[in-house]
């Protein structure tokens, strides 16, 4: 049996002011993409568990279409007014992990470890992003 959601409404268009005048591309703003994600994935646990009565170890797809050419916005940056990080040169993101244990620990790391390839599909870098200071304000994933 499986669970699954699909949604396309994480991407956001947004104008880029440059020498070559503005510029229309998609983003995905990362503080929302985690949430989501993180949320999604805890609330599938729980009705797999609660309501479904399946026990662990549960397989765990956590994937992405339409991302070539889109654009991380991360919070930060050089003057604290953030970040385009990209493009993603890829289309497809896709990750089968299994989630041997539905505990808190577990899922963090199962989280962390997609989150930190998705980051590399934008060639940045995770842990330079998501600072402690964004994980204790939003609830995220700790480096």
């Amino acid at each position: 049996m499986s669970l699954w959601g699909v949604s396309d409404k994480i991407f956001l268009p947004q104008s880029l002011h440059g020498y070559k005048g503005e510029e229309k591309i998609l983003v995905i703003p990362v503080i929302s993409f985690e949430k989501l994600i993180g949320k999604t994935l805890e609330n599938y646990v729980h009705v797999a568990e609660s309501d479904l009565r399946f026990e662990p170890p549960f397989t765990v797809e956590i994937g992405a279409s339409g991302l070539r050419e889109v654009f991380l916005a991360c919070p930060g940056g050089l003057v604290g007014e953030g970040s385009f990080e990209g493009p993603i040169t890829e289309d497809i993101f896709f990750r089968k992990c299994e989630l041997n244990s539905t505990d808190d620990a577990s899922i963090t790391t199962l989280l962390k470890s997609v989150f930190i390839d998705f980051y590399d599909l934008a060639a940045c870098d995770r842990g330079k992003i998501i600072t402690h200071d964004l994980v204790r304000k939003y609830g995220l994933v700790e480096n």
